[in-house]
């Protein structure tokens, strides 16, 4: 074999050996890309961490503030002191204002236990009524962002996985 067929069949190789490697890394590229989907919206647990600009305070002696969304229609959570539950309405639009697709989410018939606890009630108070103040929702990920009408944020949640 002389030296130009040598040369021809090392080139092919590594064309080869490029071509695999350019697969394969597009495939491990694509597989971690799979992982970061976003959380659903309902059946997920979504954990509280700031309403505001307040960061919410979790103690050892009580739960964690979260809200789930049930397929139904109907919600439940944890407010620091008290659970609460009601119903929800999730409409898309399309804002003109912001040039984009807004998820709208609505509250309705909140209703929760009232015991007092004196440590969490003014954390609970505000978070039942940033609920009244929700108008649309953007999931990043495992992050929901809950939004005003004026399109300012008004609480971050994260989704746990059990």
């Amino acid at each position: 074999m002389n030296m130009i067929n040598k040369l021809q069949i090392h080139l092919f190789i590594i064309f080869i050996m490029s071509y695999l490697l350019a697969c394969q890394s597009t495939q491990i590229s694509y597989l971690n890309n799979k992982h970061k989907s976003n959380a659903p919206l309902t059946n997920t647990y979504w954990k509280l961490l700031k309403v505001n600009t307040i960061k919410i305070k979790i103690t050892e002696d009580k739960r964690e503030a979260y809200i789930q969304l049930k397929h139904d229609g109907n919600f439940k959570g944890y407010a620091r002191c008290n659970i609460f539950n009601g119903q929800y309405t999730v409409k898309s639009n399309y804002n003109a204002q912001y040039h984009d697709l807004q998820n709208e989410l609505y509250f309705n018939n909140v209703s929760t236990a009232k015991l007092r606890c004196i440590e969490g009630m003014k954390q609970e108070n505000t978070i039942l009524a940033m609920m009244d103040q929700i108008h649309h929702y953007k999931i990043s990920g495992d992050n929901l962002l809950f939004y005003n009408k004026e399109n300012k944020n008004i609480a971050h949640l994260i989704a746990v996985y059990f």
